[in-house]
């Protein structure tokens, strides 16, 4: 009778570590990737700036139309707006 709950526990015990080897690349990964977000959400950033200010000088130098600009800077922002909203859901 004592080799029952010995067995229970045994595998309790299997499940446990079989879980917590599955699991753990999970959540780490997820650490890693919150880590690198930062980095990622700025370059991002600094290509969107980048394309803003070639437009303006776009419009500057006559090349663009500012109904063309507004259309190109709402369009811009949708982009980035998507770009960044998967990273934050906030």
């Amino acid at each position: 009778m004592t080799s029952i709950p010995l067995f229970w526990l045994a595998a309790f015990a299997l499940v446990a570590v079989t879980l917590a080897a599955l699991l753990w690349p999970l959540v780490r990964g997820r650490a890693d990737a919150q880590d690198e977000a930062p980095e990622e959400l700025a370059a991002a950033t600094t290509i969107y700036r980048d394309q803003k200010r070639q437009l303006d000088a776009d419009r500057a130098a006559g090349a663009i139309t500012a109904l063309e600009h507004e259309a190109a800077l709402d369009e811009l922002a949708s982009r980035l707006d998507a770009e960044i909203s998967p990273r934050h859901p906030e």
